[in-house]
């Protein structure tokens, strides 16, 4: 359904009081608290085993689009693990050396 601009017009302007977007790496974090518990853990780790350790072409019909289906599964689990790892990078900066200069 497309918006007229009559109707966009009529769309009031966003709230002060409303809540600002969150950052990259606090949406990171969020994954991270989420998926870093011993729940979360089994949960992504049975994500895994549903959707990343299987093959996704079809062999029987290689056009077909459940291939690019499993593909897009798996693309979703590895985007949490990336999430999960760059947050774990966030709470766990790595430590400068010191110079010996």
């Amino acid at each position: 359904m497309r918006v007229t601009k009559k109707q966009a017009a009529k769309v009031p302007p966003p709230s002060p009081s409303a809540p600002k977007p969150l950052s990259a790496d606090e949406i990171a974090l969020a994954y991270g608290r989420l998926f870093t518990s011993a729940d979360g853990k089994t949960v992504l780790d049975d994500l895994f085993k549903t959707y990343v350790y299987r093959p996704s072409f079809d062999e029987t019909n290689p056009n077909n689009d459940l291939t690019n289906f499993r593909e897009g599964e798996r693309a979703a689990v590895l985007k949490l693990q990336y999430m999960v790892e760059h947050a774990e990078a966030l709470m766990n900066p790595p430590e400068k050396e010191a110079d010996d200069a």
